[in-house]
């Protein structure tokens, strides 16, 4: 399984907070994560599916959704506060 070439994005768990009138409960899901120095700056606001064009990006982009989840968890809080343009409105 072959990383990203691209050194300022990858695909990341992201552990998320929600609460809604007053339950509190914690949702995962695999985001596009940007970084700045080296440390994650930005996310997509919403988990991204894997796609592709032919079965083959496909395959490769399910690929690196899985090398997510060999890597460390990160909260979405931590991470600063501009968003990709995969980000939805709820």
């Amino acid at each position: 399984m072959n990383e990203k070439l691209d050194p300022h994005w990858n695909y990341r768990v992201i552990r998320k907070e929600h609460e809604h009138n007053g339950t509190k409960w914690i949702v995962f899901g695999i985001h596009e994560v940007y970084y700045t120095d080296g440390k994650p700056s930005m996310c997509s606001v919403a988990p991204v599916d894997p796609h592709g064009k032919t079965l083959e990006e496909l395959k490769q982009d399910f690929a690196w959704h899985q090398l997510a989840l060999t890597k460390p968890v990160l909260n979405y809080e931590d991470i600063g506060n501009e968003t990709t343009d995969t980000e939805t409105t709820t």
